[in-house]
């Protein structure tokens, strides 16, 4: 009997789980046809938004500290943009806040026939135990619609019932100016753009616990085909996302891929329909003549990824261009296999560090040959400057072979903390570049005379040399540029004088295999000290080691560090010491008259705390990449400091 029993529980538990496993909402790649344009999914918002609250990000978020700031953002958040967009949609949005359960998809698929649109939008949603919640915010959705006097038509898609409306462009924009009120230049009418006002149709309906919200009748229908036993292709099949899939996406918190081959042939359709408007411009350097000889034609897609856990976050990039067809660009700008971690001269109190290895002389040659292909004549003007510059002061100069042949594949720069929180300081942060060279020598006396062929307004004196642990260091002064010249209509105004201290200076000089160039000489001399007396060396830095190598190490052909700790620091404190430095950022700006833009008002930098309050949720960042077989692919790793709790 027990027996019995214990085989009856074996069969229900067995038939449960089939049934749960049914009932789960399929990832995007099987939920969505084989010719969708691109996606981005969350796979589990739960799970993102679990990991995000434990984050270093997330914890700095909810900092005691960071209240004042917090429910600043929050409220004017609410007033600015929450409140207007709920107006005119009639929904509120809180309501469907508890419906982000599981899956969200965005995906772009093509557009409908007879519309002038590049792409259809379809978005997808899982509620998944709410599916309930979602029948009844949708039916009060469509009551508050039709009581507002909004013409909604009801359609069927494969046996699942659609809510349909219909707007143009010129109303989203108006949704848009509800939520994002920006000041009009008096008299100045908006450009009127004909799509604006062209019929769309959005379509909203339930499938299970999934909200589908789609443009396109006919990527809604595939959809659902799939989810009913249809035979459509899933994307989840298609041989390029497949590949891209098993790579990167096995564990990631969010990710997007794009399919770049429709995009670009789109764009090569409309620059031929440009084409065969009026004449004008240079024929040879039309897009759909270039474009193909940039090497787009072989890109197959791009993917990003976002993953993470209790050891920090992860950000990876791919950008599928096989090696055998990679051309143009893509084969200017192949990386070289080679060791990119930091020397020792480089010190452990740099911010900033990078090190590329491109062969220089290699993509040099790439690059004469892509210049003949698109236009013959501007490559032969450009080999007439390469062979004539110079000439005149050494006849014996040969710019093409005394640079470009004195390049090597070593390119190195790194910053150190500005020297305030000024903004020039900020924008002028200590740096140094260097660049590889067989012959270090040749290359600076190469640096020499091209600077010499500066005209005067970009060189304000003539080069100075000094000498400085036995090496020669050249210092060029550079004038400031000309004031602006006066508006039309104001032929008497006179030009801006220059800003007293706006000249520059560059220094450069050579060693130890490298041309190195700097504005600042305190950073110069250093490098030409680390011989005798090396500093602490970067890569000693704790954590660097572990954090390079989860990244994909120091041999792919590009790294780069970033000290966020002290970075942030800086930029922090400008901001709190000059919170006007927010309202200079584009996009951000101030009202007129020094009014407040709602993007200021939310990010108010007077309400931070002090940075030594939450220094302790910013660490390291670095991320190493380069080119394999597949394409070119780049991951960022930061590491959780070790302050924050796991």
């Amino acid at each position: 009997m027990k027996l019995l029993t214990f085989g009856w529980s074996c069969v229900v538990a067995a038939v449960l789980s089939i049934s749960t496993a049914r009932a789960q909402v399929p990832a995007a790649e099987q939920l969505l046809p084989d010719d969708t344009i691109a996606v981005f999914t969350v796979p589990d918002w739960r799970k993102l938004s679990t990991n995000y609250t434990q984050s270093s990000w997330g914890q700095l978020w909810a900092d005691p500290s960071m209240k004042p700031f917090r429910e600043n953002f929050n409220s004017n958040f609410v007033a600015d943009f929450v409140k207007p967009l709920e107006k005119e949609l009639g929904v509120k949005l809180t309501d469907y806040q508890e419906l982000l359960s599981g899956q969200i998809t965005v995906a772009l698929t093509p557009p409908r026939e007879g519309t002038t649109d590049f792409v259809s939008f379809l978005v997808l949603i899982d509620s998944k135990d709410k599916s309930e919640t979602l029948t009844k915010n949708l039916a009060d959705l469509k009551k508050k619609w039709t009581d507002a006097g909004k013409e909604i038509k009801s359609e069927k898609i494969r046996d699942v019932e659609f809510s349909m409306i219909s707007f143009t462009g010129k109303d989203v924009q108006n949704v848009l100016k509800k939520a994002f009120p920006s000041q009009e230049e008096e008299g100045e009418e908006p450009e009127e753009n004909p799509a604006a006002n062209e019929k769309k149709q959005i379509r909203i309906g339930q499938y299970k616990s999934l909200l589908i919200l789609g443009e396109n009748e006919k990527a809604i229908e595939k959809m659902l085909a799939r989810q009913t036993g249809g035979l459509v292709p899933p994307l989840g099949e298609k041989a390029d996302y497949q590949k891209t899939h098993n790579q990167l996406f096995r564990d990631s918190l969010a990710h997007a891929w794009v399919n770049v081959k429709p995009i670009y042939e789109k764009v090569l359709q409309m620059a031929s329909q440009e084409q065969n408007k009026p004449p004008g411009g240079m024929p040879a350097l039309q897009p759909e003549k270039i474009l193909p000889l940039l090497g787009f034609s072989e890109v197959e897609s791009f993917s990003a990824k976002l993953a993470g856990g209790n050891d920090g976050s992860v950000v990876e990039f791919m950008l599928a261009v096989p090696e055998g067809r990679r051309e143009g660009l893509f084969k200017i700008l192949s990386l070289e296999k080679k060791e990119t971690a930091p020397p020792g001269f480089v010190p452990s109190d740099v911010i900033k560090f990078s090190r590329t290895r491109l062969d220089a002389q290699k993509s040099f040659t790439t690059l004469e040959a892509l210049i003949t292909k698109i236009d013959p004549s501007l490559a032969g003007f450009v080999q007439l400057m390469l062979s004539t510059a110079g000439k005149d002061k050494d006849p014996n100069f040969d710019l093409k072979k005394n640079l470009i042949g004195n390049l090597g594949d070593d390119f190195i720069s790194y910053e150190k903390a500005p020297k305030s929180t000024k903004l020039e300081d900020l924008a002028a942060a200590p740096s140094l570049t260097l660049i590889g060279s067989p012959n270090p020598t040749a290359l600076l006396d190469a640096l020499r005379m091209i600077t010499s062929l500066m005209p005067p307004p970009l060189s304000s004196a003539p080069l100075k040399e000094r000498e400085f642990l036995g090496k020669k260091i050249y210092t060029l002064s550079m004038a400031a540029g000309p004031g602006l010249p006066p508006e039309d209509g104001d032929e008497e105004a006179e030009p801006a004088a220059p800003a007293a201290g706006a000249s520059q200076k560059m220094s450069f000089t050579s060693s130890g295999g490298y041309l190195a160039v700097s504005s600042d000489d305190s950073m110069l001399e250093d490098f030409l000290r680390s011989g005798e007396n090396p500093p602490k060396p970067l890569r000693a830095t704790e954590g660097f080691a572990e954090a390079a190598q989860r990244a994909g190490g120091l041999d792919n052909g590009f790294f780069s560090y970033e000290n966020q700790k002290e970075s942030l620091r800086f930029t922090m404190e400008a901001l709190k010491n000059d919170p006007d430095l927010f309202s200079q950022v584009p996009l951000v700006g101030g009202g007129e008259d020094g009014e407040e833009s709602g993007f200021t008002k939310m990010f108010n930098p007077k309400l931070l705390p002090s940075f030594d309050q939450i220094s302790k949720y910013f660490g390291i960042a670095v991320a190493s990449g380069g080119a394999t077989p597949d394409g070119f692919h780049i991951k960022a790793v930061a590491p959780k400091p070790a302050g924050v709790k796991q």
